[in-house]
């Protein structure tokens, strides 16, 4: 079975985005069998003809390493990776890898969350389909509007990598509610900071799992799009006010099903949301709650002006990663980005009462 690559997909192949899971497990003969359960360890690519190939039998290889997992993630970053999956055996535990075209963080967190729970595993028969189709009458019956996104000025820096590096952060979490609307606040206030932007709003791109917005029966594997958020803010604005307005924006998107402009975008050949050659996209995921500890990284061997960044929980901690290019960021600002989360997610209810100006001050001493 086999189907033409849709142009995202294409693109996340082209750019050889790996998602990389390291699960901390002592049962790795059992969970490797479970891997076996899902059809992403299926696929191939069939690169002259552009198309996902689904093949009856398992298409990864396992390998064994005696590499850390941050060692192996840079090592891959830097070889042509064929395969679509792979599993490495690896000190610390059992890593599965899976390309992005077919997969996605609800994915990551179904296949660990499931063997830990031993729950039934049921994916649904026949070739895996993309937002961009099951949701086609929608996306093309709507107008294409240019979102606002809080963007990153690009000051090109020399650099030695055309890979994405990683930098991990983890904090206690003190307090878990309005997190996605905590994440979207803290990371426009970090990068305003190194920016040295006086712009008056805060949000950025958001990934967000649409498998919820559709009762259709085909595989959805990597089924997530995006969309952005623009809050206008000052130094004495609460922040109680701004995680409340965030949260509203979210809600009105989700009714309004205005989730779906990647897609309208891709129908439109329109890329100048993107990148125009002076501005960063910085894109923020929230994988949720993970029931075994795990560790989590991309690479992308091709170049990609993005900076990235995911979290995800285990228990009372949050743990994130940030992937940038040095071309981006410097070693310094990146350590000023993985900080300032550490910091900011560890705080209590009681931030809320603080205003932005104290919230700045909080992260930058």
């Amino acid at each position: 079975m086999k189907r033409e690559a849709s142009a995202w997909e294409q693109v996340m192949l082209n750019q050889k985005c790996i998602m990389h899971t390291l699960v901390q497990i002592s049962d790795l003969t059992s969970f490797q069998q479970h891997l076996n359960k899902f059809q992403s360890f299926y696929y191939s690519y069939d690169e002259q003809n552009k198309q996902l190939v689904l093949n009856d039998s398992i298409q990864y290889v396992v390998n064994h390493s005696d590499l850390q997992f941050n060692d192996f993630v840079a090592q891959f970053s830097q070889q042509d990776f064929r395969p679509l999956s792979s599993l490495t055996v690896l000190p610390s535990g059992l890593l599965f890898s899976i390309a992005h075209a077919i997969g996605d963080g609800t994915l990551v967190r179904q296949i660990v969350n499931s063997f830990i729970s031993n729950e039934v595993v049921i994916q649904n028969s026949g070739l895996c389909v993309s937002p961009s189709f099951v949701f086609q009458d929608e996306i093309k019956s709507r107008p294409f509007i240019l979102p606002a996104e809080v963007k990153l000025l690009f000051t090109p820096k020399p650099f030695n990598d055309h890979f994405l590096k990683n930098k991990q952060f983890k904090s206690n979490l003190n307090y878990k509610s309005n997190l996605n609307e905590r994440f979207n606040l803290f990371t426009s206030l970090i990068f305003n900071q190194i920016s040295g932007s006086t712009q008056n709003y805060v949000g950025v791109g958001n990934c967000i799992n649409v498998r919820p917005f559709t009762d259709c029966k085909y595989s959805l594997l990597n089924f997530y799009s995006t969309f952005s958020l623009n809050c206008q803010v000052n130094n004495t604005t609460i922040i109680q006010n701004v995680l409340a307005e965030l949260k509203t924006q979210i809600q009105n998107k989700i009714i309004d099903r205005d989730l779906f402009m990647q897609y309208k975008a891709d129908l439109e050949k329109r890329t100048d949301h993107l990148f125009d050659g002076k501005w960063i996209r910085i894109e923020i995921s929230n994988m949720g709650e993970f029931k075994e500890d795990i560790e989590f990284q991309l690479s992308i061997k091709s170049a990609i002006e993005l900076i990235s960044i995911n979290i995800y929980t285990y228990k009372n901690q949050i743990k994130g990663n940030l992937q940038y290019k040095d071309q981006i960021l410097t070693e310094n600002e990146a350590t000023f980005v993985q900080k300032s989360f550490e910091t900011l997610f560890a705080l209590d209810k009681d931030f809320e009462q603080l205003n932005i100006e104290e919230v700045v001050k909080i992260m930058n001493e």
